[in-house]
């Protein structure tokens, strides 16, 4: 058995700049250009995504591979939160 997967909600927007708008153009509508996937079967967890990211780096150090995608803002509001975090992570 593999590692189960965990969902938890970010931030709305950038914290800095003007969110970027819809590019269904390169990705396609669902983001995975042609690509047709089912709905998602994971609920959301009660946690913020910042503070998932620090509470499991820190209860796994070393462990946790973070593969970040976009404006990068839940990582930066995870460093804000936790100056220490990044070098608890494989990159």
């Amino acid at each position: 058995s593999g590692a189960r997967a965990s969902v938890h909600a970010g931030e709305a927007k950038p914290l800095h700049i003007a969110p970027n708008p819809p590019s269904a153009e390169v990705h396609g509508v669902h983001g995975f250009g042609e690509k047709t996937i089912p709905d998602p079967s994971l609920k959301v967890g009660d946690q913020h995504a910042a503070d998932y990211l620090i509470s499991s780096a820190r209860t796994r150090p070393g462990e946790l591979t973070v593969c970040a995608v976009g404006p990068l803002t839940n990582i930066a509001v995870a460093i804000q939160k936790d100056p220490d975090l990044f070098p608890t992570l494989n990159s």
